[in-house]
């Protein structure tokens, strides 16, 4: 039963929301992996100018470029067709995958805690970004993370569109 609940990521399978992000990085980079950073630089508030750059971090390639472009395809479709639909950004496509991970605990009602997720990169094509949602020990989720990425993503380009518009 373990070696069956392991294929499908349950049971002693753990791995952190940055991991699942990082890996998702790895395939919209073409299979180049980079260490997950938090803090690139340093911004003066009042002049928006960079005062200190941190160092990005090393690179190593851990996929083919191949297998990375055809894991883009595959999780395109995911927002294009599969369960990940709800995803789908307004303009522009992405690429991300659906999931969902019993935890073994229990409500008072005896309902089961369950760990939603939706991971994925935007835009599809030219990947900018990576997004994690996580809603961790629900019983129900009223909106999907799913539909949580696309407003992140929607967010994203018309913020960004705004920005160019302005500049």
């Amino acid at each position: 039963g373990e070696l069956a609940s392991f294929s499908f990521g349950q049971g002693q399978l753990l791995a952190t929301p940055l991991q699942v992000a990082a890996m998702m990085n790895t395939i919209a980079a073409g299979g180049i992996y980079r260490d997950p950073t938090f803090l690139l630089d340093r911004i003066n508030q009042d002049t928006m100018m960079t005062v200190e750059e941190y160092p990005k971090p090393e690179e190593r390639r851990v996929i083919s470029q191949a297998l990375a472009e055809k894991l883009s395809l595959m999780l395109a479709g995911v927002v294009e067709n599969g369960l990940g639909k709800q995803a789908a950004p307004l303009e522009g496509r992405a690429a991300g995958k659906t999931g969902t991970a019993q935890t073994g605990r229990l409500d008072e009602w005896g309902k089961e805690y369950m760990d939603y997720w939706f991971v994925g990169f935007y835009p599809a094509e030219n990947p900018q970004y990576t997004i994690l949602v996580l809603q961790d020990e629900e019983v129900e989720v009223s909106t999907s993370c799913a539909q949580i990425f696309s407003v992140v993503c929607n967010g994203l380009y018309y913020g960004k569109t705004v920005d160019s518009a302005e500049s």
